[in-house]
Parts: structure tokens; C-alpha cells; sequence
């Protein structure tokens, strides 16, 4: 009888224990999951404060800058607070999520980007009329031109407005007005296999833009309009008759890029320019007006001919220019780019 309530009160136990075993595996799991998800809700938030900036770099008018995100669906309701700030002599943003679920899980990841598209030269070194060989550059692309190699006399007048992220500037005192900061942070290669692996994907939404893809340096024509081109090279967009007239285009080359004018006829360049090498805008006569992000891994060159010739650097309308461009491409032209991402403990 004794051995048989010992069996009994045995059985209970372990079935006691099983079902504390399943309850607890259970809240495990489930605190799992919300963990989970807290970490989605902090990194959802990085992402929709990245988009915020990247459509209007206005938004950092601070040193500190907060976002708020909330998500509300049949499977997950919480929220995220988002702090940027900009540290002093660092180029870099400092963006860090705290996503919270209703349940009070909580997850903090920080991710360090560069600058938001807020400046229209964005570089190591910013050079006016340095001493290029054109005749040489021009014959690495096949081009001979009778007239090339004349000194640069002409000016370089910047608006205002217009700002330039650059360690060295070379142009002129007070060429940028004040407007000139040395917190830059090399934008880095540029990351070729995307723009590879975009060419050979279906589907993909590229807006009121036309993609293209070269595997190699190119020639572009003196005239393109709202077209992304991505090079796994070197890139010359030239005129030998007439001028260039480049609008809403997005040039990106893993090498160098050359916007060469060599005629009479003035010269018209807008929309962002990434190169993981150098940018050089060259305009042997008369005026060229430029209203663009130039990115370079390594130096702005700005090339002008005459005594009486000018290059003018406007202002890019940033907002109204970066919510056209499809969200795919976020990240990969040296605007925004993130340098790390980690896991902070709450």
C-alpha cells in the first residue's frame, strides 16, 4: 500500500514538474520571441529615421535629433525611440533605436553612418583648375581632341547656400562662405556587387529612372536625362560638338568620373555623381552650371578654361531631389552609408 502511494505521490510530482517544464518553456519562448521582436521594432527604427534623413537632410538641424516609430499589427504592437546625433570632428552620425514591445521587452542597437546627403561636395580634397593632363585622360578613352592642354584661367562662383564636407579645400578664400566643414569621413568603395547583382534582378522598382550597367570603363553621351548609371570602372561624359547637358542623373563608378566639355557651348550638370575614385567636372570655354551631390572616395577637381569663363555651384534641392529616387538604392552612394552596427546593452 505504502509502495503504491510512494508510486502515486512520485507520478505527481513528475507530472507537476512536467507542467511547470512546459509553462516555463513556454514563457521562455514566448519572452524569446518578444526579444525578437523589440530587436525588429530598434532596427525598423534606424531604417525609418535613415529614410527620414536621406528625404530631407533638413531634419539634423541640431546636434541631437529624436525620431519616434510605432508599430501596430495583429502580431506585434511597440514602438522605438531614435536619437542621431553628430558628434564634433567626426564625420560620422551616431544612431542609436531603443525598441520596446507592449509586453516591456526592450532591445538598443546603435549604427554609426556617414553624413545625409546635405552636401553638394562631399570629399578628402576640393581642387580648383589643378594641373590635369586632359590630353592624356581623353586618349585613355580612345578621344583625341586638337585643342586640349590650354591653361585654366577661369573662376569657380559658389552659391551660398551650397555647403562642401571636405578635409582640404583648394579653391579660393571663402569659396564656400563659411559653409565649409572638415568632418568628413571617407565614403569608402563603392560597392559594386549591389549594383551587379541589381542589374541581373527582375522587378525592381527604379521610378522614373532608366538603370544601366557596365562592366568596364565607359563613354556616356554629352545628353542623358533621369538615368542611373552604375560602372565597375572609369567614366567620361563628354562633348566634342556642343554642350553637355546632364539632368537628374545618378553616375556611379567604382573608379574615376570625368564630366569634359570641350567645346564652346555651356554646360549644364544636375542630380548625384558617386565615384569611388576622384571627380573631375572640366569645361574648356564658356560657363557650367552644376546642381549636384558630388561623393568622391578621393578628390573634387573643378576645371575651367578662360579668364572669363565661370563654373557655378548651386544648391541641390534635396528633398524634392531624394524622394525620387527609388529606396533601393539608400545607402550605396556614399551618403548614409553605415561604418558599424552593434548590439548595446539596455
Amino acid at each position: 500500500m505504502v509502495a503504491a502511494l510512494s508510486t502515486v505521490v512520485v507520478l505527481l510530482l513528475i507530472g507537476a514538474a512536467t507542467i511547470h517544464l512546459a509553462y516555463l518553456e513556454k514563457m521562455i519562448s514566448r519572452r524569446y520571441v518578444e526579444y525578437l521582436q523589440a530587436s525588429y521594432l530598434a532596427e525598423s527604427g534606424i531604417e525609418s529615421a535613415r529614410a527620414a534623413m536621406f528625404n530631407d537632410p533638413g531634419v539634423l538641424s541640431s546636434p541631437e535629433t529624436t525620431f519616434h516609430l510605432e508599430i501596430v499589427q495583429p502580431d506585434l504592437v511597440g514602438s522605438a525611440v531614435i536619437t542621431v546625433t553628430q558628434p564634433l570632428f567626426d564625420g560620422l552620425l551616431i544612431v542609436k533605436s531603443t525598441g520596446q514591445t507592449s509586453g516591456g521587452a526592450k532591445r538598443i542597437w546603435q549604427a554609426d553612418m556617414t553624413a545625409p546627403p546635405g552636401y553638394e561636395v562631399y570629399c578628402e580634397k576640393f581642387s580648383l583648375n589643378p594641373e590635369l593632363d586632359i590630353s592624356f585622360i581623353l586618349q585613355t578613352f580612345g578621344i583625341n581632341h586638337p585643342e586640349s592642354g590650354r591653361p585654366l584661367q577661369g573662376a569657380l562662383q559658389v552659391d551660398p547656400r551650397c555647403r562642401a564636407a571636405c578635409q582640404e579645400l583648394d579653391a579660393g578664400e571663402g569659396s564656400f562662405q563659411g559653409s565649409h566643414t572638415r568632418r568628413y569621413q571617407p565614403a569608402g568603395p563603392v560597392d559594386m556587387k549591389f549594383w551587379s547583382q541589381a542589374a541581373e534582378s527582375e522587378g525592381l522598382n527604379w521610378g522614373g529612372y532608366s538603370y544601366h550597367y557596365s562592366d568596364g570603363s565607359i563613354v556616356l553621351p554629352p545628353v542623358l536625362r533621369d538615368s542611373i548609371y552604375a560602372v565597375n570602372g572609369d567614366v567620361l561624359l563628354y562633348s566634342g560638338a556642343g554642350g553637355l547637358n546632364l539632368q537628374n542623373c545618378l553616375v556611379i563608378a567604382a573608379g574615376d568620373i570625368w564630366v569634359v566639355n570641350m567645346e564652346a557651348a555651356s554646360s549644364r550638370v544636375t542630380g548625384l555623381y558617386r565615384a569611388g575614385g576622384d571627380i573631375n567636372l572640366y569645361q574648356a570655354k564658356n560657363d557650367m552650371e552644376v546642381r549636384a551631390c558630388l561623393c568622391a572616395g578621393r578628390n573634387v577637381n573643378i576645371c575651367c578654361g578662360g579668364s572669363g569663363d565661370r563654373v557655378y555651384l548651386q544648391p541641390v534641392e534635396a528633398p524634392k531631389f531624394f524622394r525620387r529616387l527609388p529606396p533601393v538604392i539608400r545607402g550605396k552612394m556614399g551618403f548614409l552609408t553605415i561604418r558599424s552596427y552593434q548590439e548595446m546593452v539596455p
